[in-house]
């Protein structure tokens, strides 16, 4: 790691840059450049349990070098520009909060036909729900299946009110009860503990995990769903 700290300096100081942005809280440690840096977050230090051991770098030695030494912080919210000016004491006047731009993709209707093309490539038919990111814990995903399953449980008890009196079969009670879970992204810190919730779920064949999502793929796949679901911790 600091190895490769001092080679991107090298680098950097060959080109002579007049600004060098770094989208990450990252600067390499002998950088003496004028430099931004973005930070997007700073869940490492409000929630170190839900990070890796090694990850104990960036939390004790390179994103402080990082937000100290930037000429300007760049954050996409107000939340994080008080939690630099909290944790790090950095002046207001130093953070620019500028927020996410969004990807004229996303304003695009898809075709029903390019929609099922983009599922079937994922292996994923008919109704779902939708989750992307990162599968790990900061990303609340056990409380995701939980939920899931809470609302399928739910849906299939028929009202006492109607006991006796109709008899409906469990598919024309609700469309909930034909849809899938689909929890896309690479693997993350702790996902065994996704993969037993997954594997002790009575619903776990109605549960996709259909690994990383190409970006051209993405649009399909938001219009497709019935439901996004974000509840990241």
């Amino acid at each position: 790691m600091r190895y490769a700290h001092f080679l991107a300096s090298a680098f950097l100081a060959r080109e002579r840059l007049d600004v060098f942005h770094s989208p990450t809280p990252s600067l390499p440690l002998s950088y003496r450049g004028p430099s931004v840096v973005t930070a997007h977050d700073l869940a490492i230090y409000k929630f170190p349990e839900l990070y890796t051991a090694k990850q104990n770098f960036l939390l004790k030695t390179d994103i402080p070098n990082a937000v100290q030494k930037a000429k300007k912080i760049i954050t996409p919210s107000f939340s994080t520009a008080k939690d630099l000016g909290e944790i790090f004491g950095i002046s207001s006047k130093k953070i620019k909060v500028i927020f996410h731009g969004l990807d004229k993709r996303f304003f695009e209707r898809m075709s029903a036909d390019r929609i099922e093309k983009v599922k079937g490539k994922y292996g994923i038919k008919g109704e779902y729900l939708f989750f992307i990111g990162t599968l790990d814990s900061r990303k609340n995903i056990c409380r995701i299946i939980e939920a899931y399953e809470r609302l399928r449980d739910k849906i299939i008890q028929v009202p006492k009110a109607f006991s006796g009196v109709v008899s409906r079969p469990r598919e024309a009670r609700s469309p909930f009860l034909k849809y899938k879970l689909v929890l896309a992204g690479d693997r993350g810190f702790k996902f065994e503990e996704i993969e037993k919730k997954i594997a002790s779920s009575h619903y776990r064949k109605d549960i996709i995990l259909p690994g990383y999502i190409e970006a051209d793929d993405l649009d399909a796949l938001f219009e497709g769903a019935k439901l996004f679901v974000f509840p990241s911790l």
